[in-house]
């Protein structure tokens, strides 16, 4: 099997935005029990702006033997900000359990380290499991756990520290958790990863 991690092009703009929705779907049945919060054509937006050259966000496919398996959408920190997000992470249910999701997130922390940003962020729901066992895998730690007065179980904030870091202090939590589950929501409701 030939892996191949790059940036996302027109190529595969349709299967991203599919896969995006298919994600979104699955997430807001999860947590919400299939209450809107966002609506599809917002998530279309953002990441028809991100796969159209945006300077903050970049989307970065994965090919399998040449087939399309799966993306990754990477925010780069707003002004003033010390934290990137991974904002959404998909692999083909045909391409799973062949390292995909690790390959990915090995191309959002080489983003990092090029970068300098001093903290890569995800949220992810409790109830998905693989998504946090593949991030702890990839060495982000669990941060702390974070709730919404509608969602019935917790999301989990998980942080790669930049080279040299340790975690994020007491005095950095407060405006951290509202930029963290907000650019979060805005995206997918919360970043999925499906192994």
């Amino acid at each position: 099997m030939s892996l191949e991690i790059i940036p996302a092009g027109p190529d595969v703009q349709d299967e991203i935005l599919a896969a995006a929705k298919e994600t979104f779907r699955i997430h807001r049945a999860a947590t919400t029990g299939g209450k809107e919060r966002f609506e599809d054509s917002d998530l279309q937006v953002f990441l028809m702006d991100a796969l159209t050259g945006s300077a903050r966000h970049r989307v970065f496919a994965a090919r399998s033997d040449a087939a399309f398996a799966g993306y990754m959408l990477l925010t780069a920190p707003e002004d003033g900000s010390t934290i990137a997000f991974v904002n959404d992470i998909w692999v083909d249910p045909q391409h799973r359990g062949k390292g995909i999701a690790p390959a990915l997130l090995t191309e959002a922390i080489a983003a990092q380290d090029a970068d300098g940003w001093p903290y890569l962020a995800a949220t992810i729901a409790d109830w998905n499991l693989a998504s946090r066992g593949a991030f702890r895998k990839s060495g982000f730690l669990e941060w702390r756990e974070h709730g919404f007065t509608d969602v019935d179980k917790p999301i989990h904030i998980m942080i790669h520290p930049g080279k040299g870091l340790g975690m994020p202090n007491a005095g950095q939590r407060k405006p951290w958790i509202y930029w963290a589950c907000g650019a979060a929501l805005l995206v997918t409701a919360l970043a999925f990863v499906s192994l």
